[in-house]
C-alpha cells in the first residue's frame, strides 16, 4: 500500500484570448446616449455604399473608435491571457493482491484566470472580456476551478467459486458464483463557478459586455440542494447597473457555486471458461447506478424571470450488456 502527498502548481503566460481592438476609449462612455446620436459620416462616397460605414450618417460613437472606419477589429486567438494553479494532490493506492486493487485519490486546488478558453467547449461557462480596455480587471477563478475532487477507483474478484476462499468447488456451483468481478469509480467534487450576466447591454461601449453590480449581500442561499432549484441564487445580492457603465461584478462569483456532483459508475463481470483456451465473458455496466440526480449550474442572466433557478440536470442511470468471447 502507497499513500502519497504532493504539491502541483503552474503558470500559464501568453495564453490565448480573444479581444475587442476597436471598443471606445473608457473616457467616451460619460456621453451616455449622445454616442448613439446621428452625425454625419466622413467616409461617406470613400467606403462602399453597400457596406454599414458607407451610408450618409453614422454614430458619434462610431467616430471615437480607435479605428472609426471599421465596425469591429477583433484580435483572434491572441497570447494575452494568464493563469495560475495550486493544487494539493493525496492518493492512497493499495495494490492488487487478494483478489482487490483500488485508489483513492483527493485533490484541493484553486484555479485562477482572465480568460478560461477560445474554443467554446466550456459553453455559457465561458464569459469573454467584460471591458477590453481593462482585461485586467477580468481575472476570477477559472471557469475550470472544482476546488474540491474526490476519486476513487477499484476492482475487485469476488472471494467465491474455485480457488476462491469461499465456495471452493468446481462444476455447477463455480459456474453460478464463480468468476465474478466489480469494477467501479466513484467521483464527488464540488460544484462549478457561476458567471452572472445582465440581461441589458447599456454600455454603448460597442465591444465591451455588461454585468450587474453587487449590492454587498452573498449571492448565496441556504438549504439542502432540492430545497433551493428555484432559488440556487439570492436577486438581492445584484442590482441593475446604470447605463454606459459595465458593473462591479466579476466574471465569476467568489463564493457562490453550482451544485456538487456525486456520481458512481460500476461493472459487473462474469467469467465462464469453456475450455483452458476459450471463455466467455458477461459484462453490466451501468453508469449513474444509483441514479442520482446531479444539477447542473442555475440561469444566471440577472432580470430574467428563470435567474437563479436550476432547470437541468445531467443524465440519468444507464445500464448496458455485453458478451465478449475469448479465444
Amino acid at each position: 500500500m502507497l499513500f502519497d502527498v504532493a504539491y502541483a502548481g503552474n503558470s500559464g503566460v501568453k495564453l490565448q484570448a480573444n479581444s475587442q481592438l476597436n471598443q471606445l476609449p473608457d473616457a467616451a462612455l460619460g456621453q451616455g446616449d449622445g454616442l448613439l446620436q446621428t452625425v454625419p459620416n466622413p467616409f461617406f462616397g470613400v467606403l462602399p455604399a453597400a457596406t454599414a460605414l458607407g451610408r450618409a450618417t453614422t454614430t458619434a460613437g462610431q467616430l471615437q473608435r480607435p479605428y472609426p472606419w471599421l465596425t469591429g477589429l477583433t484580435h483572434q486567438w491572441g497570447a494575452q491571457a494568464h493563469s495560475s494553479y495550486h493544487a494539493l494532490q493525496t492518493k492512497f493506492r493499495k495494490r492488487y493482491s487478494g483478489g482487490l486493487q483500488f485508489l483513492l485519490a483527493y485533490t484541493w486546488s484553486k484555479t485562477i484566470d482572465d480568460v478560461s478558453s477560445v474554443a467554446g467547449f466550456l459553453g455559457d461557462q465561458n464569459p469573454g472580456y467584460t471591458n477590453n480596455n481593462r482585461r485586467d480587471l477580468d481575472r476570477s477563478v477559472s471557469a475550470s476551478h472544482i476546488p474540491h475532487v474526490l476519486a476513487f477507483n477499484y476492482q475487485w474478484e469476488l472471494p467465491f467459486g474455485k480457488g476462491k476462499p469461499f465456495l471452493n468447488r468446481g462444476g455447477v456451483l463455480n459456474q453460478v458464483a464463480g468468476g465474478w468481478t466489480l469494477n467501479g469509480i466513484t467521483s464527488m467534487q464540488s460544484g462549478s463557478p457561476i458567471s452572472v450576466d445582465s440581461r441589458n447591454n447599456t454600455t454603448n461601449s460597442l465591444g465591451g459586455g455588461q454585468r450587474p453590480n453587487s449590492t454587498g449581500i452573498s449571492a448565496a442561499t441556504t438549504g439542502s440542494t432540492t430545497d433551493r432549484i428555484y432559488g440556487w441564487l439570492n436577486p438581492a445580492a445584484f442590482v441593475d447597473v446604470a447605463p454606459s457603465t459595465f458593473g462591479n461584478v466579476g466574471r465569476f462569483l467568489p463564493g457562490t457555486r453550482g451544485p456538487a456532483m456525486h456520481n458512481w459508475d460500476m461493472s459487473i463481470l462474469k467469467q465462464f471458461p469453456i475450455t483452458e483456451r476459450i471463455r466467455l465473458q458477461f459484462r453490466a455496466e451501468l453508469f449513474n447506478t444509483f441514479n442520482m440526480t446531479n444539477f447542473r449550474n442555475p440561469a444566471a442572466v440577472f432580470g430574467q424571470p428563470a435567474f437563479g433557478q436550476i432547470t437541468s440536470a445531467d443524465s440519468a442511470r444507464i445500464i448496458q450488456f455485453g458478451l465478449k468471447l475469448y479465444y
